[in-house]
């Protein structure tokens, strides 16, 4: 994750396009220089827009929720190439999905502490044990 600046971004007419759409999965380029956190964005291109998403509230509530699960787990500037391909998974499974998107987000869950370390134990045959 990296902070970054989109000069003229916000122009009608902007080399950017929609490459920049929350919930779309683009290639960005971006000049780093040593003493700043924050980058300038020289180049956006979409890779996939998964504009699907965008058709119904439900599926734009669960896409911003599991991106807001990844911006509260990561620190900036470190590279997690596991959580990146699985996001991206995620979110192609819901472009297409037509319904079952909140269950998404709980698999999302679930894959993301896997990730961060906190494995859960389904196999268990005792998760309740009596006093």
């Amino acid at each position: 994750m990296i902070k970054a600046v989109a000069k003229g971004s916000r122009a009608a007419k902007n080399k950017f396009g929609s490459s920049l759409e929350p919930l779309s999965h683009s290639y960005l380029s971006y000049y780093e220089k040593s003493e700043k956190d924050l980058f300038l964005l020289s180049k956006a291109e979409t890779i996939n827009p998964f504009r699907k998403i965008t058709d119904s509230i439900d599926k734009i509530m669960v896409g911003l929720s599991i991106l807001g699960s990844v911006a509260m787990t990561q620190e900036n500037h470190v590279r997690n190439d596991e959580l990146f391909d699985t996001l991206v998974e995620v979110l192609s499974i819901l472009n297409i999905s037509v319904k079952n998107y909140y269950s998404l987000f709980v698999s999302f869950q679930i894959k993301l502490a896997h990730i961060l370390g906190f494995s859960l134990n389904f196999s268990s045959t005792h998760i309740f044990k009596a006093p």
